[in-house]
């Protein structure tokens, strides 16, 4: 397997209590890897180690053939972003500002705004179909079309990895939808690793290409939904019990809750 990221007996803890023990995980080049699990399983503690937002307390996460510790933040921030579960910024700013802050990692005291720089942001623009938003303030958005701002600057980044926790959170269907379809755009078309954390396991078998399950702070199983939608696995990693058909339409797995086990 091609690596993008590679995460070698990773350990983190919150003060005294360990969230993720002893993490080994190879990370696919050029894929949507899904990362899932039940509610405090530790996605969002991986996602953000994988970013350096948290430094383990034992292992390494190299990109690459590169440690993450020996990039400085700004080589790092060209080489891979993140779009945090609660990211934020001030109200009365306009899409066309915050997506223009995407752009940061590249700028410098002798480096101002280029030519790279305004075509990484239409790219953003059209990729995300922004261009009748550009002038409105965020506080003037739908939960929708914030998103979208949100995922234009992670795009203007221009980085070969992207990271993103939870993205459809909070969203309804339609949105939800149309956020994972651009997600898998990034992917296809613009050949971005997307490395993103979902609740949804319906939504994971249809969008992921390599999937890893986590419980209790360890990797419980890795590969393709197909892999890892099956009832025993559901069973085992989320406590429930189901039914797994082939999704007459995507021909991904579907899985049908039936009860939670005790």
């Amino acid at each position: 397997m091609d690596s993008a990221v590679t995460l070698a007996d990773i350990s983190v803890s919150y003060g005294a209590t360990p969230v993720l023990k002893g993490i080994d995980l190879v990370l696919p080049r050029g894929q949507v890897t899904v990362l899932a699990g039940p509610n405090g399983c530790g996605k969002s503690t991986l996602l953000a180690t994988i970013r350096r937002m948290l430094r383990p307390s034992a292992g390494m996460v190299a990109v690459g053939q590169d440690d993450i510790m020996t990039l400085s933040e700004r080589q790092l921030a060209r080489r891979m972003a993140l779009l945090a579960q609660h990211a934020s910024a001030p109200d009365e700013l306009s899409v066309f500002e915050l997506v223009k802050m995407g752009r940061f990692p590249h700028q410098g005291f002798l480096r101002q705004w280029t030519d790279a720089d305004a075509r990484a942001v239409e790219a953003a623009v059209e990729a995300t179909d922004l261009a009748p938003l550009l002038e409105r303030r965020l506080d003037t958005l739908s939960g929708g079309q914030r998103q979208r701002v949100w995922l234009a600057m992670v795009l203007a980044q221009d980085t070969p990895i992207i990271c993103l926790d939870e993205p459809i959170n909070h969203l309804d269907v339609a949105h939800q939808l149309q956020c994972l379809d651009l997600v898998r755009r990034l992917n296809r078309d613009m050949k971005k690793t997307v490395v993103v954390v979902l609740h949804d396991l319906n939504l994971s078998a249809r969008y992921a290409d390599f999937m890893v399950l986590l419980k209790d702070g360890r990797v419980q199983a890795t590969g393709t939904p197909d892999d890892l939608v099956t009832e025993a696995t559901v069973r085992e990693v989320f406590g429930i019990d189901s039914r797994v058909i082939s999704d007459p339409v995507y021909g991904r797995p579907l899985c049908i809750p039936l009860s939670a086990r005790p």
